[in-house]
Formats: C-alpha cells, structure tokens, sequence
C-alpha cells in the first residue's frame, strides 16, 4: 500500500495487479481515479468483482467471455489475451476469431468496452520473441479488421520492457 500510494504521489495513474483482490487493495489505496489493469481472473465471481471495482480486465480465456455475459451491471473494460506462445493462459491464435465475435457481441449488448490486445513474451530468445510479437500483430490486425480497435496494445515481459525497444 505505501508503495502504489508513493506512486499515485509521483504522478503514476496505472497500475497492474496480479489479481482482482490485489486490483481492490490497489483500488481502496489510491481512489476512484486511478486506472489498474488485473490479468489473473478465476471465474464469473472474479469478474464480478473485477468489475463492481472498475478494474480493467485482462481476458485470457473464452469462457470468461462467456460468464461476462452473464453479469448485471458494467460495462466490463476488456482487454483481450493472444497466446503468443508462451502458453500462460490466453486465447489461442486458432480461437482469436471466435473471442473476437464473442467481444463484438458483448459491446452491442452494452457488457464491455473494448480497451486492449496484451499478451507475454517468453524472453527465451530475441527469435522465439520475434515471432510472438509477429503473433501479437497479426492478432491485433485481425481485431481491427474485425471492427474492434485496441486504444491499447501492450506486449512485454519485465526484461523485455527495459533491453527491446519495441
């Protein structure tokens, strides 16, 4: 807590959180104001929460598309998973059409608000991240196509934010 509010003091109106009890914590720290992203969702009862705390959601299963949809209340700020490869959740490349309707239909409905496309590399080797980010574009180029424009892309892993200027 002393350091997100430390943050929230320098300027700082982002954050991640592992999870939504983490994303709470985070909330009752800082306010109403700030934006916390959380990528470690368990079912309709997470996102419930998730949501009832105006957390930004980060979907990296069908099935939580799904339980979205039977939710009272939001709209669900939704940020979408591609697996890149590295096989730590996320929406397979061969389901990204299916999730991408799935959303489409969540948004007419009035359930989500389509923020973003994430996902994580594997830092295994700049080749074996090439080709993730190779993914990660296709995947965001498939969405737009779709008709669903991420107002955010985030792809990285903590030693690739600092080392690959991409």
């Amino acid at each position: 807590v002393a350091l997100v509010r430390r943050a929230w003091d320098e300027g700082v109106r982002w954050f991640g959180a592992f999870d939504v009890a983490t994303g709470g914590a985070v909330r009752a720290a800082v306010g109403p104001e700030a934006r916390i992203f959380v990528w470690l969702i368990g079912g309709v009862d997470d996102l419930a929460a998730g949501v009832a705390a105006d957390l930004d959601l980060g979907i990296g299963d069908e099935a939580l598309l799904d339980d979205l949809a039977t939710l009272t209340g939001g709209p669900a700020r939704v940020h979408l998973k591609i697996d890149t490869g590295l096989h730590r959740n996320g929406i397979r490349p061969e389901q990204w059409d299916g999730a991408l309707a799935r959303t489409a239909v969540l948004i007419a409905d009035g359930r989500a608000v389509f923020e973003g496309i994430w996902s994580h590399i594997s830092e295994a080797s700049d080749a074996d991240d090439d080709d993730a980010r190779a993914v990660f574009l296709a995947a965001r180029e498939t969405a737009r196509a779709a008709g669903l424009d991420p107002r955010f892309s985030h792809l990285a892993a903590s030693a690739a934010g600092f080392a690959r200027d991409e």
